[in-house]
């Protein structure tokens, strides 16, 4: 195993990544340690969710965590492809849920209400009741 996550994650070098990918490929090759010392036959859904928790209690982001899901999927999908391996077990792994906190409704309103006479207050309201990304609502701000 830890032999196909080595190659999914040169693989993914390869392939091409953004500059800050050096770190994200250290704590990678810090679980093959981890995750390549399972036999493959024996990998379950269970060390899938235990590694993804260990990285997030190492201080991990979210999309940190994504990406090591990535690379350990792609390895997983070439064991498949080889026939080392018949189910994935990344596929039923709990998700990986985005960082943050959302604001309670009450903080929500409260925020809303402080908004209402800055010029921007209806992108502010866009925000709360669409769920945009920031990226998305930058560009609405050029066209209004």
């Amino acid at each position: 195993m830890a032999q196909l996550v080595a190659q999914a994650i040169c693989n993914r070098q390869v392939v091409g990544s953004s500059p800050t990918t050096g770190s994200i490929v250290r704590f990678r090759l810090a679980g093959v340690d981890r995750i390549g010392k399972i036999p493959l036959g024996e990998l379950r859904v269970s060390h899938v969710d235990s590694f993804t928790s260990d990285l997030e209690k190492a201080g991990y982001s979210a999309n940190s965590r994504r990406l090591a899901r990535v690379v350990l999927g792609g390895a997983i999908r070439e064991a498949r492809r080889q026939g080392l391996i018949s189910q994935d077990p990344t596929e039923l792994a709990r998700p990986i849920r985005q960082d943050g906190r959302a604001y309670e409704p009450i903080d929500l309103a409260a925020f809303l209400r402080a908004c209402e006479s800055d010029p921007n207050g209806i992108l502010w309201l866009a925000f709360a009741v669409t769920g945009t990304r920031r990226g998305e609502m930058l560009a609405l701000s050029g066209v209004m």
